[in-house]
């Protein structure tokens, strides 16, 4: 992901990340109003992947990676490092790695 600090309305992610040359460079994917306008983009060469399978596949339909877990912050918790599984997926890879709720790893 390309971290920047234009702004991203709700509802505009989709559209161009652009250098001071007018070249795209990525696609806008997350926008954070009260973060100070942090917002984030796919960079162009995986944004063309994902294209060209989509184009490439006659399902139009890219595989995606599944993990089963999902995360979150830190802050609140007794942990100093490291990342808090908030949930596990039931028969998930995650699950089957080991991988239990309010685990910090």
């Amino acid at each position: 992901m390309i971290q920047h600090d234009a702004a991203i309305a709700p509802g505009n992610s989709g559209g161009p990340l652009v250098d001071a040359n007018g070249r795209i460079v990525g696609v806008n994917a997350r926008g954070m109003v009260f973060g100070g306008d942090l917002a984030f983009a796919i960079p162009g060469p995986d944004a063309k992947r994902v294209v060209d399978a989509l184009i490439g596949n006659p399902r139009h339909r890219v595989p995606r990676a599944y993990v089963g877990f999902r995360l979150r912050s830190l802050k609140g918790t007794d942990f100093a490092g490291g990342v808090l599984l908030n949930a596990v997926d039931r028969d998930s890879p995650a699950e089957h790695a080991g991988c239990a709720r309010a685990t910090c790893c």
